[in-house]
This record gives structure tokens, sequence and C-alpha cells, in this order.
């Protein structure tokens, strides 16, 4: 076995370790092992931000204030991103280089971007709807107090991210705040386990049914008793969280993606879902690009990357065997880009 396949192999197994341990304390060890396995990037591109997150850019890490807010004047685009984590970790860590060789590749289409990896708070100790909170508050901060018009921000998130960043457009973000775009990599969407893909993929992947069990069990579960947010009328709806469920849009978080609720309401114009073809979450995504569609967003798109496990594309080398593959799934990012601007 190769150097590169021994890695390979030691991601893929601390990755499902971090997803299937019972301790959050352990999932968070495994994933301490893995950020000494991804590749190296320059630190010269963060600049941590104790309220917010993570800011992500070319030489940011010297920005003071008044620095960071001409920078992001400057922007063409900036990009908010919600990590995943099965909603007790953060992955966030692991996803740098590839973010800094995706504002690399956006500046040779001449294109401007700064990245905030925004932080919200874990479940087992801050219960839905904190994590939605967090977010929301973000964005207000970017739109009111740093000026950032709306049609310059896009948000991304991935794993059970993506629940969290649905949530907060459904239940906290007003029609006119939206975001430009929307950016999907590896969604978990509340489904119970199964289906074709989960057939098809369960020894390829990292997710497992316990993984997926135990994160519905923790996300799924919360009340949203003293949210004093959102669209009241939208949490007395009564949708159910999956198809075939009774529990209402108030006590289950994602509520309103079981039934006709109108999405094109509360989402960006623009969408792209991107997921691996080795997911056993693959279905979900499929299943999620038709809901919305159905909805009345018509410009939505489904990347699926052929060779690609959970969280791929944000994972690069240290799990895609292909770096060439990689490096198209990319681009296919940076050409979602273009398309909001264009808008």
């Amino acid at each position: 076995m190769s150097v590169a396949s021994f890695r390979h192999w030691l991601v893929f197994i601390l990755l499902k370790c971090a997803f299937a341990a019972v301790r959050t304390c352990y999932s968070r060890f495994f994933i301490y092992c893995v950020s000494f396995l991804i590749d190296n990037f320059d630190t010269s591109w963060l600049l941590p931000d104790a309220s917010h997150g993570l800011w992500i850019g070319s030489m940011i890490s010297s920005d003071k204030k008044e620095a960071l807010v001409d920078r992001l004047v400057a922007s063409d685009i900036i990009i908010v991103w919600v990590p995943g984590g099965g909603f007790r970790f953060d992955l966030g860590g692991l996803y740098i280089p590839t973010f800094v060789h995706w504002i690399k590749k956006l500046a040779t289409k001449d294109i401007k971007c700064t990245m905030l990896l925004a932080t919200n708070c874990h479940f087992h100790q801050h219960p839905f709807p904190a994590a939605m909170k967090d977010i929301s508050a973000i964005h207000r901060w970017l739109v009111e107090d740093m000026g950032i018009p709306c049609n310059k921000l896009i948000w991304g998130a991935d794993d059970t991210g993506a629940a969290i960043v649905l949530d907060t457009l459904y239940h906290k973000i007003e029609a006119e705040n939206r975001p430009a775009g929307l950016l999907l990599s590896s969604p978990y969407i509340g489904l119970d386990a199964g289906g074709k893909s989960w057939q098809d993929n369960n020894r390829l992947d990292i997710i497992t049914i316990g993984a997926v069990n135990r994160m519905e069990s923790i996300y799924g579960s919360q009340v949203d008793n003293d949210d004093d947010g959102g669209d009241d009328d939208n949490d007395n709806d009564g949708l159910p969280f999956a198809p075939g469920t009774t529990t209402s849009v108030r006590e289950v978080p994602l509520g309103y993606l079981g039934k006709s609720a109108e999405l094109a309401k509360y989402l960006p114009s623009n969408i792209l879902v991107s997921v691996g073809g080795n997911e056993v979450l693959l279905d979900d995504a499929v299943w999620l690009v038709a809901r919305i569609r159905e909805s009345g967003v018509s410009d939505i798109s489904l990347l699926q990357c052929p060779g690609q496990i959970h969280l791929g594309t944000l994972l690069g080398p240290a799990v895609v065997k292909d770096r060439l593959e990689w490096d198209r799934s990319l681009d296919n990012w940076v050409d979602f880009i273009i398309s909001v601007l264009k808008r």
C-alpha cells in the first residue's frame, strides 16, 4: 500500500469513527487526528473572529477592522459557510485547504471572494434553535453593521450544517434579506436512513445508519418552545419532519420539507446541491432538489461527483483519490458563483 493510499484509508476510518462515536469527546479526538492528515495551508489566509468565526482570504491575517471592512466592500462575493459535524463537532477546520483553493480559482476568473467560516452552537450543549439564532445573528451583523448588500452574500453549508441553514432561511430570514445564492454540499435533511443509495453505498461511505439516527435524535427531538423569532404562522402549520410522521414544525426542525410548503418564498433563487456518487445520502440530495424545484425554485442544480464519498469535495485530496475529479468539482462550484453574479 502506497503512502497516499494509506492516508486515504486512515482518514476514512477516522471520519467514520467520528460520526459513529457515541461520546462527543471521542468524535472530536478523531477529527483532531484527521487534521494532521489534510493538506497544509498558508496561515496568512486566516483571520480569527471570536464572535463570528474564521475569515478566509488572501493575506487577510494582518487585517484590522477597517481593513476588513474595506476588503468586504471590494469583494465581488462573500461566502458564509456553515460547517457540519453531526450537530456535535465542527468539521470546518478540515475544509480550509479546499476553501483556499476555491478562492484562488475564483481569482483566476477575476472574482474577488472573501469567506467566513461561521461559528454556531453544538446541540449537545445548546439545543435547537440556538444554532439557528447564531447564523441569523451573523447574517444581520454582515448586512446591518458591516453594510454588505444581500446580493453579494452566498450561503454555503454541508452535512448537518445544511439542516441549520435551511431552518434559518425558513424561520429567521425575511424575503428581502435572503442571500443571493445557496450551496449545499453533502446535505443532511433529516430523512430516515434507507433507500437505494444506502444499499449501494453503505460499505463505501463514512456515514452509517447509527450516525444518521444519532443526528436525527439530536436535532429532530428538539422542541422550539421559546423561539421568539421567525414566522409564528409557519410554526403552526403542523407539517411533518419527514414523510409519514406527524410531528409539527414547532416541535421538529425541517418539518416544512414534508408537505407542500412554498419553499420558494424562503430560499434564494440560485441553489446548487453537490453530492458524491458514493454517498449513502445521495437519494436524500436528489429528493431535496426535486422538492425545492417543485416548490417553484427553477434555478436549482444537482452536481453529482461520481467517485466521491460524504463531504468529498470539501475534504479534497485527503479522501478523493483522483485529484482531477476533485478539481473539476470545484470548477463547477466556481461556475455556480459566476452564475449568481450574473443574475
